[in-house]
């Protein structure tokens, strides 16, 4: 995000006037919560859940692997 201006947590910290790092820690907290609720709806089928959790595990590897999502 360094130095981008035209991003999601850009454009919603102009809009609320919240710092870009404030909005991104929102999202994360947002995900997050997201990812265990359906975890939860989830949990009485097995073949559900363990679907979610791969794609969980793939999106979260692509995430962290592709030099286009790494930002260090």
């Amino acid at each position: 995000m360094d130095g981008e201006q035209h991003n999601y947590c850009q454009m919603v910290s102009r809009v609320t006037g919240e710092a870009p790092l404030k909005i991104l820690e929102d999202v994360v907290e947002e995900t997050v919560t997201v990812a265990k609720r359906a975890a939860l709806i989830l949990k009485d089928n097995p073949v559900a859940l363990k679907a979610f959790k791969e794609y969980e595990q793939g999106y979260m590897f692509v995430a962290t692997s592709l030099e286009l999502y790494t930002y260090y």
